[in-house]
């Protein structure tokens, strides 16, 4: 919602402004991580999280889907349960992925995958979307992701904050 929206970027903006926090982690309630926004959400929203200095990650407890996957690939990692199905199927309804899915998904999965993935809208498990590198770290079951997720923010807590910030930006450069 736009609310959500609005919470998420004040969010953004109090994580990077804020020595004391080292990580953002995303994700949903229930077994969904996100299945798309109102049309009233600011398009900069993705955009906002994508541009922070500190890592950020999506635990996708569930299906991602159109926008909820381009949130997802906004974010540095992605850890997700193997049964959670990821697709982009704004195409099927006549519109365009607006939230930076058609350059993301493209380069993080390549052209053809993302091709497939957008002009047909037909999910991936998780389970395979690690081999095309949408999905950084894998979990069978719930339980087990918050596992995953758990050691993963453990393990980033512990890295020195300056030197992650420079790695993060020359990555993007």
């Amino acid at each position: 919602s736009h609310a959500m929206a609005r919470e998420l970027m004040d969010l953004a903006e109090t994580v990077e402004d804020d020595d004391a926090i080292l990580v953002l982690a995303i994700t949903g309630a229930g077994s969904t991580f996100c299945a798309g926004f109102d049309e009233d959400v600011d398009p900069l929203l993705v955009e906002t999280l994508a541009l922070l200095s500190k890592p950020t990650v999506a635990i996708i407890n569930g299906d991602a889907t159109d926008e909820g996957l381009e949130l997802a690939l906004g974010l540095d990692l992605r850890t997700a349960v193997g049964a959670s199905r990821l697709a982009l199927t704004q195409l099927v309804r006549g519109k365009l992925p607006r939230f930076g899915g058609t350059q993301r998904l493209p380069r993080l999965a390549g052209a053809a995958q993302a091709l497939r993935m957008l002009l047909t809208g037909d999910p991936v498990r998780a389970s395979d979307a690690i081999r095309a590198g949408l999905i950084t770290y894998l979990a069978d079951v719930r339980k087990e992701l918050d596992r995953v997720a758990r050691e993963l923010l453990t393990t980033l807590a512990s890295r020195g904050p300056i030197g992650m910030r420079m790695a993060k930006e020359a990555v993007r450069k």
